[in-house]
């Protein structure tokens, strides 16, 4: 087997993070029937930032292998480090390879976004801060083709894409461009499109536990208060993102003489 195929993909898992510090934890998952042995280690880098809206300085950190029990880890320390957001997505390269002995057995590049999003007391909350959700409705077929999609009005009219189902390449690009892909609120506590897109900074599952989708009139979602709260309201007819756009404050409009909804779908 290549080095290049043994490892199928790196899950990634933001540890704690501040402005000033952030940890990113590594697990290499291996290709089925892999069977390594004993005696390999981690080793490889972090290197970053890189925007396509800003000039950066990219710095390089390394991996710290932290053993194979109960699973291959390994950890990095981010100083100074750049979240991905809309406004600035900022991502890193990361290149992981497995050593037994002195023999290099695997290497894996992947690309990663330092994305902190949150689900709590109602809300969603994004790199700290409260965020509105705002996202358009798009069938597959008007996404099946990444690089044919304006993502320019995307960006100025500050909306996510909602789709059932992304692909990884709609979701490697809006992650270089700063849009969210939203997959609807899901009962299985997993991804459920490819794992390899699960890991795309832009993507967005909703849990069905801590969210809840409401019509207009949304009177009865005060029922859902501890609830992250979607109003709904899918029109197939629109056709650009400013359109979309000002359907979604039509609609947080109408919504308002209820209460303030943590999201508007059109």
């Amino acid at each position: 087997m290549s080095p290049n195929t043994l490892i199928e993909r790196v899950d990634v898992r933001l540890g704690p993070a501040t402005d000033s510090r952030a940890t990113v934890y590594l697990t290499p998952r291996w290709a089925a029937g892999t069977d390594l042995g004993d005696n390999w280690r981690l080793h490889g880098e972090l290197r970053g930032p890189r925007c396509l809206y800003a000039k950066t300085l990219a710095s390089s950190f390394a991996l710290r292998d932290r053993g194979p029990d109960p699973h291959p880890l390994a950890s990095v320390e981010v100083l100074e480090p750049c979240f991905w957001t809309p406004d600035l997505p900022y991502l890193y390269d990361l290149r992981l390879e497995v050593y037994d002995g002195d023999r290099l057995i695997a290497e894996h590049g992947q690309t990663l976004g330092l994305k902190r999003w949150a689900v709590e007391r109602g809300r969603f909350w994004l790199d700290g801060k409260p965020h509105v959700l705002r996202a358009w409705q798009r069938p597959a077929e008007a996404v099946a083709r990444p690089t044919d999609i304006l993502w320019g009005p995307l960006r100025e009219a500050r909306l996510a894409l909602w789709c059932e189902a992304p692909t990884a390449a709609l979701l490697a690009q809006a992650s270089v461009q700063g849009v969210l892909v939203v997959v609807p609120p899901i009962d299985s506590p997993t991804v459920p499109f490819g794992e390899a897109a699960a890991l795309a900074p832009a993507a967005v599952w909703l849990p069905a536990e801590r969210v809840a989708l409401v019509t207009p009139p949304v009177n009865s979602c005060l029922l859902c208060a501890d609830l992250a709260t979607i109003a709904t309201r899918f029109d197939p007819a629109l056709s650009a993102a400013r359109a979309a756009r000002a359907a979604c404050e039509r609609l947080q409009r109408d919504c308002a003489p209820f209460t303030n909804l943590a999201g508007y779908v059109v």
